[in-house]
């Protein structure tokens, strides 16, 4: 499954997406739970999530034929006292709603990750379409070797030091350790809640489609960080980023400039996601989490 919207995305109107290239029509049903059916209308083609929900139902805006969430037509305005013909029908998606993020694909169970729902900490999401395909994104979030030369704007800070650890195997993913070292800007280092120079132990939880990532920044400070991809075609990715932390948890604005930076950080990787072209890699021992990130997908 593919994490596909935060779930304040969705209320009273349909909410359109794309997933391997299919337009999905995300709605609500008559029990406020969220469901997923193919955006295109049986009749004519027009597109299901331009209309709205009325009784539970998907309602095309082109003739008002209205789909039940298994996808099934149960009303047709022009004909009513007719039966529904058989292949009035879209084809439905399973959606998962958890942890504030609708998953929605073929029938699995997405990652949880508890450290979201620590009491200790506050949180706050972001989503946006941007370029390159899912697989890129989900391995540029684990490779930091990248933030001195494009984050220079933000984060990336003027000296760097990265020490990998070895990738830890599991079932339905991966864990690896990554020490990071940068001479951070006063600007970041009051962002992240220091003053002083300080050293990122990052722990990344890879749950292909999604990544999460502990920081420990010091003095008791910490950082949760969930990126989840989704491929919309072959081009585009729907990115779902989660924050949480464990300072500044009362501070005025402060979800507010986080998102603002976060917003800053995706942009400057999109415009390397824009240019990156496919073809034979170079590794180097850095980039171990990346590889067996390419393993896992190939396996999947």
């Amino acid at each position: 499954m593919f994490a596909l919207a935060l779930s304040r995305s969705l209320g009273d109107r349909p909410l359109a997406r794309r997933l391997g290239g299919r337009r999905l029509a995300l709605f609500r049903d008559a029990s406020g739970r969220a469901r997923a059916l193919e955006a295109r209308c049986a009749h004519r083609g027009a597109d299901l999530a331009a209309g709205r929900v009325v009784d539970g139902c998907l309602e095309c805006p082109y003739h008002g034929w209205r789909y039940d969430s298994g996808g099934r037509c149960v009303r047709v305005p022009a004909q009513p006292g007719r039966p529904v013909p058989d292949a009035a029908r879209v084809e439905a998606f399973d959606v998962v709603e958890q942890q504030g993020i609708l998953w929605v694909g073929a029938a699995a169970t997405p990652p949880r990750f508890a450290l979201l729902e620590h009491p200790a900490f506050r949180r706050f999401e972001l989503e946006r379409t941007a370029p390159g395909r899912f697989d890129w994104w989900l391995e540029n979030f684990i490779d930091l070797a990248h933030v001195p030369f494009v984050h220079r704007r933000t984060f990336g800070g003027r000296r760097f030091d990265v020490e990998t650890g070895p990738v830890q195997r599991r079932d339905d993913g991966f864990s690896v350790r990554v020490v990071a070292s940068y001479g951070y800007r006063l600007a970041t280092r009051i962002l992240h809640g220091a003053l002083s120079a300080y050293t990122e132990d990052i722990t990344f939880d890879v749950r292909p489609p999604a990544v999460h990532a502990t920081i420990e920044l010091g003095r008791g400070r910490r950082e949760a960080l969930v990126l989840a991809a989704a491929p919309e075609d072959d081009a585009t990715s729907r990115l779902i980023v989660v924050v949480g932390r464990n300072f500044y948890t009362r501070m005025p604005f402060a979800d507010t400039v986080g998102r603002w930076f976060a917003r800053a950080v995706l942009a400057e990787d999109a415009r390397v996601a824009a240019g990156t072209q496919d073809g034979p890699r170079a590794s180097t021992a850095s980039d171990a989490p990346g590889l067996e990130l390419a393993r896992l997908l190939r396996r999947g």
